[in-house]
């Protein structure tokens, strides 16, 4: 997608850089971190030539999209503004959405406003999650192991930790996908492409703001009754057909915390599956894997 036109919406909640390529049902594909729109292409590729369309936005905070206006890297106001996007772009259409890491909270919530408002001015009608379970599993999932795997999110907390990655030259970074996608071959291509995405402005900031207004209780509590709406939205069930897609591999997010991941999302046709020889980057590592199992979630009406 590096030779495409990048598209810019402006709303007042923000603005809005993206890929829109090919006609036909919509797919919308969200990034998560640390990456960029480019490890979709492989699937844009795939289901453009068989007659999709796929919105594929830079995150708020990456390349010329902004955060939302207000300066909050919440999860809800992320969506709420990606919600404005799609307003704007798309009236009386369904959607099927896959969001991978960050993109996989944020896709949930776009579900579930989706769900709350009904076929107005679109619908989510399948979810695909990769590599974060929905949030109920992840809680009653979460261990001392995986702990131990998202000590990243408490390093992301630390006040002068974003000048020390930089003063490293990003190879924390590096480090990230190296430990959480191990069965890649390293230096790799896209890893390098992100690197240097998240060299420019302010998107390395932006990108570790996620964590600390996620997370940490001095975001939290600033955001007055929006992290309890947040929490809601993301813990109550959703008759939506859901398609979860995981890592053998992930040593980020581990397999086990999927568990049960179907009771959120209670329809005949929400499943599982692992992939094996993947890690984290899921969609990325086994593409063509990835593709099929997706087109069979579509096609399975």
């Amino acid at each position: 997608m590096k030779d495409e036109k990048v598209h810019l919406k402006t709303m007042a909640s923000g603005q809005v850089a993206y890929f829109d390529l090919g006609q036909g049902p919509i797919l919308l594909f969200l990034h998560g971190f640390p990456d960029t729109p480019h490890s979709f292409q492989d699937q844009v590729n795939y289901f453009k030539a068989k007659g999709y369309r796929c919105l594929v936005p830079f995150m708020p905070g990456y390349g010329d999209t902004s955060l939302p206006s207000g300066g909050s890297s919440s999860m809800l106001a992320i969506a709420n503004m990606l919600d404005d996007w799609l307003r704007e772009l798309v009236k009386d259409e369904s959607i099927v959405v896959y969001g991978h890491d960050w993109g996989s909270i944020v896709a949930q919530l776009l579900t579930a406003l989706s769900d709350e408002r009904g076929q107005e001015p679109y619908k989510i009608e399948k979810l695909v999650i990769g590599a974060v379970p929905p949030m109920a599993a992840f809680l009653k999932n979460v261990s001392f192991r995986q702990l131990y795997r998202s000590r990243y999110m408490a390093y992301f907390q630390l006040p002068k930790v974003i000048t020390k990655i930089q003063n490293d030259g990003l190879d924390y970074i590096r480090e990230l996908w190296e430990r959480w996608s191990p069965d890649l071959d390293y230096p790799n291509t896209h890893c390098e492409e992100t690197v240097e995405l998240l060299k420019q402005g302010d998107a390395l900031a932006n990108g570790i703001s996620y964590y600390r207004h996620m997370f940490n209780p001095l975001y939290i509590f600033r955001g007055g009754s929006q992290p309890i709406r947040q929490m809601n939205l993301l813990l109550k069930k959703r008759p939506v057909p859901c398609l979860m897609v995981v890592g053998e591999n992930d040593a980020c997010i581990g397999i086990e915390v999927f568990d049960g991941g179907e009771k959120s999302y209670p329809h005949a046709k929400t499943k599982k599956v692992s992939v094996p020889g993947a890690g984290h980057f899921v969609h990325f590592e086994k593409h063509e894997q990835f593709s099929l199992v997706l087109e069979e979630f579509l096609m399975d009406a």
